[in-house]
């Protein structure tokens, strides 16, 4: 009996250290996404748009002019968590893809104080692809991490990207090629100019002038945005298709010396009509494809200044290289286009120029092939991308 009180009082220490809530204790907790949460990159409205047959986006795109251009930037995607005991930042949020340990190149966002803040905006992610997520914090000078959560993305391309200053920006990956093959993500982008044109290339009285009297336009791409193309995308080429009188006396990238700057004049809509000869400013297609297909230059982006015409030529060239469908192809360029009849049936008379190549029976890569060995581009060239651009069975 002399034990009771010693058992009474052990039994309700037991329950008092029970009862004692468990946010006395410093924790971070992560509230969203969760884990397998599934985060779409393409807006909803762009979604609808381009899981449409072919005759009617054609139509939604003459009836509805820049409805769904409106949404080519990728959703942002809140991340949020909460403190249990006061645990203060800056907080850390670091994102990596599920088996790897480098962390991913997503943008995140914080909030003006990131003290205070609990919740980031975070974007840029792959196509079909899982991460994992953690926050770190303090709590009496000693760091404090989060448990992780997981989730995953969407499948549907493209893997819209967004750089701030920029527009149009996008990953020539996650379209399905050859042989049901993915594209490789991370390697190929196209995108608006990241700069404007020169202020003087309308002048007239300018146009006899050599370039170096151009006056050079401003960037678009923010300081934060170029710190990410060149930090967290890694772009080693900025293979500009502009012309002389666009581009003024550039002569390197906005992004800096890490990226190599390469001018290379280039033609749109005329691109794929026949001719006995090399089409007059169409041989280049050689050029950029050699550029494009050399592993040291990758990560590469390739631009005009709004990214929907020449940059959409080059693009029609690459993608039915990797053997992506006409349909997928098209859906491509619509996404860039700003919705003018005008550039409607100039891109539909490429489309059919560029499927006049070979037999009728013939597929889109072998089309492709045609035209690029009659303008210069060797198999080699033509093989070499493919091995580097599509993923393995």
């Amino acid at each position: 009996m002399k034990n009771v009180p010693f058992i009474a009082f052990f039994s309700a220490a037991l329950l008092a250290a029970i009862l004692i809530p468990a946010s006395v204790h410093a924790e971070i907790i992560l509230d969203a996404p969760g884990d397998d949460g599934v985060l779409e990159i393409v807006p909803a409205g762009l979604r609808g748009f381009l899981k449409q047959d072919r005759e009617t986006r054609n139509r939604l795109y003459r009836e509805k002019p820049r409805e769904w251009v409106k949404e080519r930037q990728p959703i942002l995607h809140n991340f949020s968590w909460h403190c249990t005991a006061g645990e203060t930042g800056p907080f850390t949020v670091t994102v990596t893809k599920e088996g790897e340990t480098k962390p991913a190149s997503v943008l995140i966002l914080h909030p003006e104080d990131k003290n205070s803040g609990t919740q980031v905006q975070i974007t840029n992610f792959e196509l079909g692809a899982r991460y994992v997520w953690q926050v770190e914090g303090t709590s009496e000078g000693k760091s404090v991490r989060s448990a992780t959560a997981r989730f995953r993305t969407g499948e549907q391309p493209p893997r819209l990207i967004l750089i701030p200053g920029m527009d149009n920006v996008r990953d020539l990956g996650g379209w399905t090629g050859l042989d049901g093959r993915k594209i490789r993500q991370g390697l190929l982008y196209r995108s608006s100019g990241l700069n404007e044109n020169s202020p003087d290339r309308l002048d007239d009285a300018m146009i006899k002038r050599p370039r170096q009297e151009y006056r050079l336009g401003e960037n678009r791409a923010t300081p934060e945005g170029l710190r990410y193309i060149v930090e967290q995308l890694g772009w080693k080429v900025d293979l500009d298709l502009r012309s002389d009188r666009e581009i003024g006396p550039m002569t390197s990238s906005p992004a800096g010396d890490k990226v190599r700057w390469i001018n290379s004049p280039s033609s749109s809509y005329g691109t794929f009509a026949k001719s006995d000869q090399p089409l007059k400013g169409v041989s280049v297609v050689a050029k950029n494809f050699g550029i494009l297909s050399d592993p040291d230059n990758l990560p590469a982006d390739f631009h005009c200044i709004l990214g929907a015409d020449r940059t959409g030529a080059l693009s029609v060239a690459i993608l039915g290289t990797l053997g992506v469908s006409i349909d997928d192809i098209i859906r491509d360029w619509e996404i860039s286009q700003h919705a003018s009849p005008k550039y409607r049936d100039k891109f539909d008379q490429m489309i059919a120029d560029f499927e006049s190549y070979g037999l009728p029976s013939d597929s889109t890569d072998k089309k492709a092939e045609i035209f690029l060995q009659e303008q210069g581009v060797s198999m080699k060239e033509i093989q070499r991308l493919r091995e580097i651009m599509l993923e393995k069975k």
